[in-house]
């Protein structure tokens, strides 16, 4: 070979090289251009970025899963003082009227503490009892009306 014909073709390698390393030059501008338009400012550009953001977000993870756990335990001991438990009968107090106008209604929280209350209705007068029920156990007599909503509402555990 000649020298000017090594001479050429190193030319031509250059000049090639050139055109290639423009056109680098500028597909990577404009993949930079498109990744500016289509991407967030605040993406992670490397390794240690993207490390460092999934640090983050595990620790705020972390806070907002105490937090929860607060929230649910908080919920919890609400719920155990709501009403969570009751029953309702209605039945003929054995008045002069007749009719099933008079009623027991229980109420329980969680615990099963709360009241029972009977309305006898009669043609002359109306009565209302309350009766305390602390863990399920009544403090005073209950009529058979008032055991019988106790044990409904105590196997039910529903409201009605």
């Amino acid at each position: 070979m000649s020298p000017t014909s090594i001479n050429i073709i190193s030319l031509a390698l250059a000049i090639g090289s050139l055109i290639l390393s423009t056109a680098a030059v500028f597909f990577s501008y404009q993949a930079r251009f498109w990744k500016r338009i289509f991407s967030s400012d605040n993406e992670p550009e490397n390794l240690e970025e993207i490390v460092q953001l999934i640090a983050e977000k595990l620790s705020r993870l972390k806070s907002s899963q105490k937090q929860t756990a607060q929230e649910l335990e908080q919920l919890t001991q609400t719920m155990r003082s709501a009403i969570r438990y009751s029953a309702l009968k209605r039945f003929d107090s054995q008045a002069d009227d007749g009719g099933n106008l008079s009623f027991t209604l229980a109420l329980l929280n969680g615990n099963q503490t709360g009241n029972i209350i009977t309305s006898l209705h009669g043609r002359q007068h109306n009565r209302i009892y309350c009766k305390q029920i602390i863990e399920g156990q009544p403090i005073h007599q209950l009529s058979q009306e008032e055991q019988d909503v106790l044990i409904d509402a105590l196997t039910n555990q529903r409201i009605k």
